[in-house]
């Protein structure tokens, strides 16, 4: 833990990257003019000012004029506010203008500033070293922008949860919400990660940033890696930890960034054993002119500590003393208990007393720091140093640090939960809870899982009942269709063999008389009875089906031209024998229409087979008739009687004097 810790301030350089960069947010315009002295004009002013007392007054000035908790500029006013302070590092007087923001963000249902506000009282928490709370409202706030679909922001969020739980010494946890972060950039990478295809996830990563800030989203990507690397550091997965900072350097854009994780890859390879890979990585940044003075003092304390580490011969005492008085004159808390700690480990087999003395320092300073992972390592290597008299006092000190670890580290893991636990309560008691919530636990998952197959099992029934009903109507609609087409060819036969058969026999005895009137009608009568005949006839829907369709159509379209396309690329076995009959019948009826009232002298027929659906389209040249007539005549009713039992549809384009047009859809 204390190696992940000596780290924590490139950790905080990328928090405070992060939460300056997120700005107030500007209010967008409905036009150029601004009136003057109005919550948006002085709005406006803060946005244009740098200086946060500047900002403070123009926010303050915008508060006053607000018209009221649903005007819209109010939660902008007081996120500035909120901005300014944080500016001013004044964070009391953030955290009470945050709280307002977050009750006006809720009266007005505004999602984004409520998240904004929430996002806002994640860095008071920080900043307050609370990262238990810091978690929980980067959390919501968070939940807020997936629901809005931000997840540009959603990744940013994650960033601060991971911070928040590498705090609280939740590595895996950790890890877990860093890695989201990188996921939220882009759903593609999602997909890849959990395919394992790290390659396309990289590439998909790398196309995410073509959408966003360039350099702000290269440093948050690597900020991200980096801390992810950390966390496989700590838990001893070294070369992991070595991809994920290689992973940071190909995002990072600055220079010092690029140290710091050639850093991180040098102590990962050391604690590897590869002494000679480490010690000219470190070399070579320890000459660079680029790191603060911050980081050179660390990079020389570890190469000093690289050297003995390999060699414990070797005599490393004056970039020790060098990295030790640069952080002394920076007063670097943090960087003075690693360089006394490496002091003490340096001269324990040397010189006794001075190991003891730098144990000391390194404890004294990291209890300065409140850093309590520093604190109880120093502990642990001190006390064996010290005299019997002061050993009880540090025990018991080393025994409460360690507790109150465990319990942090608890704490995070299970997602800081509200339940804790009397640490005075008793193992066992423990023991019997934990038991009693696992039960529970599993009680509800088999309760769950009976109710799933309740459901289920109601489902298949209503589903096979559905298709049985569906079944049984279909098997009804094509046994009525079969019906109809019998009687139609029966009458069809009858018809033609005895009506029309005795209307040509009488018409041959008026012939035989020379009454060639009554001749003349009983002509005119044989002819429709002889249409009548055909139009019911018997249809042959087997493999002739598309010659004897053709045919009927040509037949029925009279002295009009028939022009048809598309007809002989219709797989025609595919079409059930029920709606063959329809389309035939269809078609037939609409140019028997055509031929007795439109006066058409061109028809048009076109078939289109796309996937299962077969589209006809109608059309000829005839003088028209009134829309509103498709919906009563007899032949159009029986058109749409027909379609209804196959499940398919027709539509009418027609106005007089401008043709006729049907389109049929039907499902083969």
């Amino acid at each position: 833990m204390n190696i992940l810790k000596s780290y924590c301030g490139t950790l905080i350089l990328f928090f405070f990257i992060l939460g300056s960069c997120e700005k107030e947010e500007a209010v967008p315009q409905q036009n150029n003019e601004v009136e003057p002295h109005s919550a948006l004009d002085y709005y406006n002013k803060g946005l244009d000012t740098r200086d946060p007392d500047e900002k403070l007054h123009f926010y303050n000035e915008g508060l006053k004029v607000v018209k009221g908790i649903e005007d819209t500029m109010l939660v902008s006013l007081l996120e500035g506010k909120a901005y300014a302070f944080f500016k001013k590092r004044n964070i009391d007087s953030a955290s009470k203008v945050i709280d307002s923001l977050l009750i006006a963000a809720e009266i007005q249902k505004d999602t984004f500033f409520l998240s904004k506000g929430l996002y806002r009282k994640s860095l008071v928490f920080r900043y307050l070293n609370q990262p238990d709370l810091s978690f929980e409202y980067a959390f919501k706030a968070r939940r807020l922008n997936l629901r809005a679909g931000d997840t540009a922001l959603a990744a940013r969020r994650s960033f601060d949860m991971a911070n928040a739980q590498i705090e609280m010494g939740d590595y895996t946890g950790s890890q877990v919400s860093a890695t989201e972060a990188l996921k939220y950039l882009n759903p593609k990478f999602n997909a890849q990660i959990e395919m394992g295809d790290n390659t396309g996830s990289q590439v998909s990563a790398t196309e995410a940033l073509k959408y966003l800030n360039p350099e702000f989203d290269s440093i948050f990507m690597s900020a991200t890696y980096n801390l992810i690397g950390l966390a496989y550091l700590d838990q001893g997965f070294y070369q992991e930890a070595i991809k994920e900072y290689n992973n940071a350097l190909e995002y990072a854009v600055r220079t010092k960034d690029s140290l710091t994780f050639r850093h991180n890859i040098a102590i990962a390879l050391k604690n590897q054993g590869k002494y000679d890979e480490a010690i000219e990585i470190l070399e070579e940044i320890v000459k660079s002119d680029y790191p603060d003075s911050i980081s050179k003092s660390r990079y020389i304390d570890n190469l000093a500590f690289a050297y003995w580490t390999k060699d414990p011969s070797a005599q490393i005492d004056s970039l020790l003393f060098e990295a030790l008085e640069m952080r002394k004159q920076l007063n670097d808390l943090e960087g003075l208990h690693s360089s006394y700690d490496h002091l003490a480990d340096y001269f324990q087999e040397k010189d006794e007393k001075r190991a003891l003395d730098y144990a000391r320092k390194s404890y004294e300073t990291a209890a300065a720091a409140t850093a309590y992972s520093a604190e109880l390592k120093a502990l642990k290597k001190l006390i064996p140093l010290v005299d019997e008299n002061e050993k009880s006092a540090y025990i018991e000190r080393y025994v409460y640090l360690d507790d109150s670890l465990d319990k942090a580290s608890s704490k995070a893991k299970y997602h800081f939960a509200k339940v804790r636990y009397d640490e005075e309560q008793k193992e066992e008691e423990i023991f019997h809870l934990e038991v009693k919530n696992f039960n529970q636990a599993l009680e509800a998952e088999r309760l769950q899982s009976r109710n799933i197959i309740y459901l289920l099992s109601i489902l298949v029934v209503l589903l096979v009942a559905g298709l049985l009903l569906y079944s049984t109507i279909q098997r009804n609609k094509r046994k009525r269709l079969k019906e109809i087409y019998l009687t139609e060819s029966r009458m069809s036969k009858r018809i033609h063999d005895e009506l029309a058969n005795e209307v040509y026999n009488l018409m041959s005895k008026f012939e035989a008389k020379g009454d060639a009137e009554t001749v003349h009608t009983l002509d005119l009568i044989y002819r429709k009875t002889r249409d009548i005949s055909r139009e019911i006839s018997q249809i042959d829907t087997g493999e002739n089906f598309d010659k004897a369709l053709i045919s009927n159509l040509s037949s029925n379209a009279g002295e009009a031209k028939l022009i048809l396309r598309g007809e002989n690329a219709v797989d025609w076995g595919k079409v059930s024998e029920e709606k063959k009959i329809v389309i035939y019948r269809v078609l037939q009826e609409l140019l028997v229409n055509m031929k007795k009232h439109s006066d058409a002298s061109f028809v048009a027929i076109a078939f289109n087979l796309t996937g299962n659906h077969l589209y006809i389209n109608y059309s000829d040249n005839g003088k028209g008739m009134v829309q509103e007539e498709t919906r009563y005549g007899n032949g159009f009713m029986n058109i749409q009687y027909r379609l209804n039992k196959v499940n398919g549809e027709i539509s009418y384009d027609t106005e007089p004097g401008k043709g006729f047009k049907a389109s049929i859809d039907m499902r083969i």
